[in-house]
């Protein structure tokens, strides 16, 4: 048996997932931004940020600008999530 013969437990149902912050680039050559606005659909009231910025990793590639980080810190720090997708 291996793991694709094994049912998941507990079984998935419905969207379970928190709120997140979800971070992207605009210009990300890795990820299209597409799929960025789909996870963030996904798990309800998630916020999407984003940079206008041609790379992978915008929060630790060296783009980040206070706009970011400031809403990133207050998120992992406090849990607060902005009132609506923020472009930065």
């Amino acid at each position: 048996m291996h793991r694709g013969d094994e049912p998941t437990w507990p079984p998935l149902a419905g969207n379970r997932a928190p709120a997140a912050l979800v971070v992207a680039a605009l210009r990300d050559a890795s990820v299209p931004p597409a799929n960025a606005v789909a996870t963030t659909r996904a798990i309800t009231g998630s916020r999407l940020v984003t940079v206008d910025e041609q790379t992978h990793v915008p929060l630790f590639g060296g783009q980040a600008n206070a706009c970011l980080t400031g809403t990133v810190t207050a998120y992992l720090v406090h849990g607060h999530l902005p009132e609506r997708n923020t472009a930065c």
